[in-house]
């Protein structure tokens, strides 16, 4: 049943974030939860792993609207995480935003270099403020 005063538009919008899945790859169980809370309360489904292997092995099961990166994480580090993804056809299209307490400009420079977003050290609420900069969700898988 359509609802009045909300356009087709609107509707689609709605629809696109609801239907928004967000892969988090964070090896911090607090941190991971505490975006993926955040998220989920805004409306977003999400998927917490704990390790970039895990994170590829999420993605070749189903390919997320977005991706939360950590850089440092235990065995395949986040930077090749995102090399990997941004290499591949079929993933390169999916949003990359570098989520770390590690700032270093090199590690910057190589995440953009990669293709990730520029929003490298996005914490909790700034995450899930910016998450919906990545609109292009729907339009880059298609």
């Amino acid at each position: 049943m359509r609802q009045p005063g909300v356009s087709d538009e609107e509707r689609r919008v709605v629809n696109q974030v609801q239907a928004a899945t967000i892969l988090i790859v964070e090896d911090e169980p607090e941190i991971g939860e505490l975006l993926s809370l955040q998220l989920t309360k805004s409306g977003y489904r999400t998927t917490h792993v704990q390790s970039g292997e895990d994170g590829m092995a999420a993605i070749e099961q189903s390919i997320p609207s977005l991706v939360l990166l950590d850089i440092m994480l235990p065995g395949m580090g986040g930077l090749e995480v995102c090399r990997r993804i941004k290499w591949n056809d079929t993933t390169r299209s999916i949003p990359i935003i570098m989520v770390s307490a590690k700032g270093e400009e090199s590690d910057i420079v190589t995440g953009l270099e990669l293709g990730a977003g520029p929003n490298h050290g996005c914490w909790s609420s700034q995450c899930k403020s910016r998450a919906p900069d990545h609109g292009r969700w729907e339009s880059a898988r298609q």
